[in-house]
């Protein structure tokens, strides 16, 4: 393992290391593209090359390896989409996260395929059409798939939710900031319990700042706020920054504040969502103590300003 060393390069030199069953790189400056060697890595069971700068496509051959249990390559710059036989080449994956890069294509059908998943990771890529039947993922307990283009506004495009009522252990389902054109499926909501959010119908504040040209009945227009606009979610959001940090009995860290996090209702009110990052600030309550977990971040992503960080506060991290 060679996780978090500040390290640059190319990783090509690793694919001759043919008696490997873990590999990490993760948390280092790695660039360039995943060798077609590391196909040859036949007892490789644990591939974690996350959060570096490695770009291009994933070789065929990686695809290949049977023994394979984690494939992570998640916050990268991959592109390319995934072979229509995924699970059927990898049935004993257990984690396969690839969030955070710039895949397309279809979610391959056959990854209901590669039953043993505990956890199905491909947050902001650029995956379009509908996702699969999952009902043979069973042993779920992470299904992210948000910030995609999935879904066709069609109201059958949500029928992968009610596949996943065998899934006893699933614990996190995102699948928000899609194209879903339903609700939530009536037929398993006594079954399956979720966190469902109000729909905010403006969007983030990030598709208000960074907005493209939008069609209106033929006619291109620009997404603006005005500045008394700008003022009301600027109080919005320190609104609800002193709810967490001052009244709340236990203060709560957001960790991950930014403009895609902010999201605007009907009457463009601001309302701060996405606390997956969030830590209990334990300090003010319980002397010596910072947080309530020891793992900052969810899995697949770890803001910057934490990752070296032990503590944080409502100033930011220490």
């Amino acid at each position: 393992m060679i996780y978090k060393n500040n390290l640059t390069g190319s990783i090509s030199p690793f694919a001759n290391l043919s008696s490997f069953r873990r590999l990490s790189l993760a948390y280092n400056y790695f660039d360039g593209s995943i060798p077609d060697g590391f196909g040859r890595l036949k007892n490789l069971q644990q591939l974690a090359l996350g959060a570096n700068n490695l770009s291009s496509t994933i070789p065929h051959s990686l695809f290949n390896l049977f023994s394979l249990i984690l494939f992570d390559v998640s916050m990268n710059q991959i592109q390319g989409s995934l072979p229509w036989d995924l699970g059927i080449t990898l049935p004993n994956l257990k984690h396969f996260n690839i969030a955070n890069n710039h895949f397309t294509g279809s979610i391959p059908v056959s990854i209901t395929n590669a039953s043993k998943l505990h956890l199905l990771e491909m947050v902001q890529n650029k995956f379009t059409r509908k996702v699969p039947n999952l009902a043979r993922l069973h042993n779920l307990n992470w299904l992210i798939l948000t910030s995609n283009q999935l879904g066709s506004e069609e109201a059958d495009d949500m029928n992968f939710i009610s596949s996943l009522i065998n899934a006893t252990n699933l614990q996190f389902l995102g699948v928000n900031i899609n194209y879903f054109g339903c609700k939530f499926p009536k037929s398993i909501r006594n079954e399956f319990k979720a966190l469902v959010y109000e729909l905010m119908p403006n969007g983030s504040l990030e598709g208000w700042l960074h907005s493209s040209p939008k069609t209106n009945n033929g006619q291109n227009e620009h997404q603006r706020l005005n500045l008394l606009e700008r003022i009301n979610i600027a109080i919005d959001v320190a609104c609800a920054l002193d709810y967490l940090y001052h009244q709340c009995n236990t203060p709560i860290i957001h960790c991950d504040l930014m403009s895609s996090n902010i999201l605007l209702d009907h009457d463009k009110v601001a309302h701060v969502g996405d606390f997956g990052l969030a830590r209990f600030f334990l300090e003010l309550t319980i002397p010596n103590q910072s947080s309530s977990i020891e793992i900052r971040g969810s899995i697949g992503y770890v803001p910057p300003v934490l990752e070296r960080s032990q503590y944080v506060s409502n100033s930011g991290a220490k």
